[in-house]
């Protein structure tokens, strides 16, 4: 039997969570610059060669090479793309955080009042 998320995210120690946040935001960041300064600009398309003459050989390792360069500039595309969600999940990590911190801000102001309130009446209620 699986666990529910509820228990799943019980376990998730929460303040570590919170407390670590503004750190990986700026890994994130300093992740995602270094990714698109390493990343070399999209390579030109080569032109077409010139058909072989009928007696030339053809390079055999050139399908391959040809290949793994496709395969080179996809997996470049990709991680591109991750940077960029990587760099958009972080700032919406920092923007949540940012909000955690006010609702706290809120309920420890809630509950001042509420208690100044419970105190106001407490005493409202003796002296009747």
């Amino acid at each position: 039997m699986g666990l529910s998320w509820i228990t799943v995210l019980k376990a998730v120690p929460w303040t570590e969570v919170v407390r670590n946040a503004p750190a990986v935001a700026e890994g994130a960041r300093k992740l995602w610059e270094s990714a698109r300064k390493k990343a070399p600009p999209p390579a030109a398309p080569e032109p077409a060669a010139a058909p072989a003459p009928a007696g030339a050989e053809e390079d055999p390792l050139a399908p391959r090479v040809a290949a793994l360069q496709a395969q080179n500039d996809e997996l470049r595309r990709q991680m591109a793309e991750s940077g960029e969600l990587i760099n958009a999940l972080a700032s919406q990590n920092t923007e949540l955080i940012r909000r955690v911190d006010a609702l706290q801000k809120r309920q420890r102001q809630l509950a001042l009042a509420l208690a100044v309130l419970a105190l106001i009446i407490i005493g409202v209620a003796a002296r009747l």
